[in-house]
């Protein structure tokens, strides 16, 4: 069971004010596919018709549609992502990363960028042709290691947020492990839910710095995961 499968009854329902005691940012590492968005891909060929009911829909949630390679590519966003964009723009150093190519990536970040102006992204990371490994490593993003005025390890402050566990080996303990989103009729609040967890990390993460104590996202991780007996 990952975290956010729990019942909302633990989570952290409110969260306002928390701008207030927060002095540094952590590094937030997102995932974008089945994480905040799906995308549906389908032939220009073989597959017309349902390209026209697709189109004809007209979905609320659908964020961008394009055209690549004989495919036509409909990217739909998760429930609760505005309300999720808006809390980590103001209290997290942004990172993405995805296994898409780089047309793809390029699409996506920017039609984000461009309908959430707030969300800005310090560096991202997408596949490139001649990587054949879906394997993500942290070493890649050239992350802030940044801890007050005193540089620490990058992995001591960077939370990461992904559907899938076992393509980070090597950075595990600072992950986070979501539900995948691949349906739209499927009603979930996991990025409202996740919200809350990541209100939690930050309150702690700030009654940690205030005192000057040694910090490390990876033992507020662990403990939150203990917590929900997880």
């Amino acid at each position: 069971m990952n975290i956010l499968e729990m019942k909302r009854s633990k989570s952290l329902n409110n969260l306002e004010g928390l701008g207030d005691v927060c002095k540094y940012k952590l590094n937030l590492v997102l995932d974008l596919d089945n994480t905040i968005i799906y995308t549906h891909i389908l032939n220009l060929e073989t597959q017309k018709d349902l390209i026209k009911n697709y189109l004809d829909k007209n979905e609320k949630r659908l964020l961008i549609s394009f055209e690549k390679d004989n495919y036509y590519y409909f990217v739909y966003e998760r429930m609760y992502l505005s309300y999720f964009i808006m809390y980590i723009s103001n209290y997290f150093n942004i990172y993405t990363y995805t296994n898409g190519q780089k047309f793809y990536h390029d699409m996506v970040i920017n039609a984000l960028k461009e309908k959430y102006r707030m969300f800005q992204i310090i560096n991202s990371m997408y596949k490139t042709s001649h990587d054949d490994s879906n394997l993500k490593n942290l070493e890649k993003l050239d992350i802030i290691s940044v801890y007050g005025k005193n540089n620490l390890p990058y992995e001591l402050n960077t939370l990461i947020i992904d559907d899938r566990e076992d393509i980070w080996p090597f950075d595990r303990e600072n992950l986070i492990k979501i539900s995948p989103f691949y349906n739209l009729d499927i009603v979930d609040d996991d990025l409202l839910f996740l919200t809350d967890i990541l209100g939690l990390l930050k309150v702690e993460y700030d009654k940690i710095t205030k005192i000057k104590k040694k910090f490390s996202i990876q033992v507020l991780i662990n403990k939150l995961k203990s917590f929900y007996n997880i």
